[in-house]
């Protein structure tokens, strides 16, 4: 009896302290299975603590039955362990690398050689965390979420099942509850999730999840970079060899990268790019300029053209942090032979894509700009789609795209709808410099979207490729007619039926080509007569005398608030909205009507 009441009043004490210490809330996933948790003290071996490095190299299985609570809860859904050993049987793919950035501490960070799958597999033992073990529910998720064009054909419903119910369960029960992920583990967590979102081609729910991640981050003070208190750990080996300023300069770099595709505000996190913190290596370097980059131009609406400059020599810095030949498209098909996957080839990649992606949104609004003094921007904003599209095309041969990593489709779709426009645009004015510039390239440039746009297309039963695909081939249409000596002249026209997807028809009997834009309207092309010229090329997209001058009010539609809402249960239009309403209203800024016509 006297020892029952002392460890009562034991119990108590503890409860007490851990409130003291602001451990109350992390108590609630314990409270189910009090006789399972692992406890660590001042005396337990080293080789007794269980850290995610020691659970990644167990070769110990446990069944559900041995967990309680919540945790049994998630491992339910854990596959069996035929799938389990179908799904170690394959080779290391690129989500085998990815998800590795979000792990704490990273073991692509810690070893040269990548862990197996069976090892990044490896459940943690009964009395884990819930945040350990949701944490290899999504890794799962991930891997299979990469790996689904590898399965037989009859057998990917199956994983797709799987990969969308250990998601779902970990978000359900563990990365949205902020009881449980107030430490560096659950931040871990949510980034992981949010990018699984991000290759699936959701962006804006990714977005969202992100800012979740980095709410908990600025909660905790992880964007300090100081010694954040030993609750803020589940593990201690985390607290050993985590990397604060790195794991928020990832959080930073999805965050530009998201909020500048969607046109969403960017978060007020911030990694710094003083001389002290650009004391690192040169890729983290490039990383922190380009995210400066992407804010200044997300700031620049209503600023003058004349910042344009000032921010295009910022990404001629930032390009020089690394030689000349890391710029060449990697060979990604000798990796895929060897069945390796270098992370240092995936993010040089990523970064390539980001940096002429930002050149493209930074000289944007010159693309339909009849000013001479513009013509830098157009011949940047033609030589970035290129790279964009190039890399792309290299990077699907790769990576087969009807499953994963959607973020490039649609950086793709944001090149190829800019180098169109501007091969279109450019007849319509009389500046014969850039007009032969993008003559003696137009060949190549349309093998380039062609190849594109057939890459979407061949996705079969895949909603975003199609949607895409579709509003690539309207375009190309129109810019074939152009190449040919078909001159045009385009009028836009809102309409309210907000409810219209991607699409186009080409209206014979009046010879006209319809373009809908979903939630900002209808282009409609009107083909012209043809114009004979000296050179045998006519011009197009000529408006008529009672054309609105504005050249850019001619191509695109102005944005209207009430085309602005999504559709309940349509994620792909809502993104493609965002998407749209970035792109196009990009258009719009950085230029006055003095200097667009």
């Amino acid at each position: 009896m006297i020892q029952d009441r002392l460890e009562v009043r034991l119990g108590r004490v503890e409860d007490a302290l851990d409130k003291l210490v602001g451990k109350d809330k992390n108590l609630a996933w314990r409270k189910t299975e009090p006789t399972e948790i692992v406890c660590i003290s001042s005396t337990t071996p080293p080789d007794q603590i269980l850290t995610p490095m020691s659970i990644l190299h167990s070769s110990k299985t446990f069944s559900s039955s041995q967990y309680t609570g919540l945790a049994q809860e998630l491992v339910r859904v854990w596959p069996v362990q035929h799938d389990i050993d179908r799904i170690c049987d394959l080779p290391a793919s690129l989500s085998t690398h990815l998800n590795m950035l979000f792990q704490v501490p990273s073991p692509a960070s810690q070893s040269p050689q990548l862990p197996s799958t069976q090892q990044m597999l490896q459940l943690p033992p009964p009395g884990s965390h819930p945040v350990l073990i949701a944490q290899k529910l999504l890794i799962l998720g991930s891997l299979l979420q990469g790996a689904l064009s590898v399965f037989p054909e009859t057998l990917r419903d199956h994983y797709l099942q799987i990969s969308l119910t250990v998601v779902d369960t970990a978000s359900r029960l563990v990365t949205t509850n902020e009881d449980l992920t107030s430490s560096v583990e659950g931040i871990a967590c949510i980034m992981m999730e949010a990018m699984i979102q991000n290759h699936a081609g959701k962006l804006h729910r990714a977005w969202i999840t992100l800012r979740r991640a980095i709410s908990i981050a600025q909660l905790i003070g992880l964007h300090r970079n100081q010694n954040l208190a030993p609750n803020r750990f589940i593990d201690p080996g985390t607290r050993s060899n985590s990397d604060a300023d790195h794991m928020c300069l990832h959080m930073v770099q999805m965050d530009r990268y998201l909020s500048l595709t969607l046109g969403l505000p960017y978060s007020s996190l911030e990694c710094p790019v003083t001389a002290a913190a650009l004391k690192v290596q040169p890729l983290d370097r490039m990383g922190r300029l380009q995210c400066a980059i992407a804010e200044r131009i997300m700031r620049r609406e209503g600023e003058e053209y004349t910042k344009v400059p000032e921010i295009d020599a910022l990404l001629r810095q930032a390009s020089n942090e690394m030689p000349p030949q890391w710029w060449l498209i990697p060979s990604l098909d000798e990796f895929h032979r060897g069945g390796q996957y270098p992370l240092h080839e995936v993010m040089r990649i990523c970064y390539q894509l980001s940096h002429y992606h930002l050149l493209i949104r930074l000289h944007l609004p010159c693309l339909v700009s009849g000013d001479n003094r513009h013509n830098h921007g157009k011949i940047t904003i033609v030589h970035a789609s290129r790279e964009i599209l190039s890399r792309f095309i290299a990077f699907r041969a790769w990576t087969p795209g009807a499953f994963y990593c959607r973020g490039i489709d649609y950086l793709a779709f944001i090149a190829l709808t800019a180098m169109c426009i501007a091969h279109i645009e450019v007849r319509s004015h009389a500046d014969a410099s850039t007009t032969s510039f993008l003559a003696h390239t137009h060949a190549s440039d349309r093998g380039l979207m062609e190849c594109a746009h057939q890459i979407l297309k061949d996705m079969k039963n895949d909603e975003i490729a199609a949607k895409l695909s579709i509003m690539m081939q309207h375009l190309l249409d129109v810019e074939t007619d152009a190449a040919t000596g078909v001159g045009y002249s385009a009028i836009v026209t809102n309409r309210d039926d907000t409810a219209a997807e991607c699409g186009g028809e080409a209206v014979d009997k009046d010879d006209r080509l319809h373009i809908h834009v979903p939630y900002f309207g209808t282009i409609k092309f009107q083909r012209k007569a043809r114009v004979a010229t000296e050179s045998g090329l006519e011009r197009l997209l000529h408006p008529p005398d009672t054309a609105v001058p504005n050249a850019a009010e001619q191509l695109f539609p102005e944005w209207d608030e009430e085309w602005s809402q999504p559709l309940d249960g349509l994620d792909d239009d809502w993104t493609l909205q965002n998407i749209n309403g970035s792109l196009f209203s990009s258009l719009f800024g950085g230029l006055d009507d003095g200097t667009v016509g």
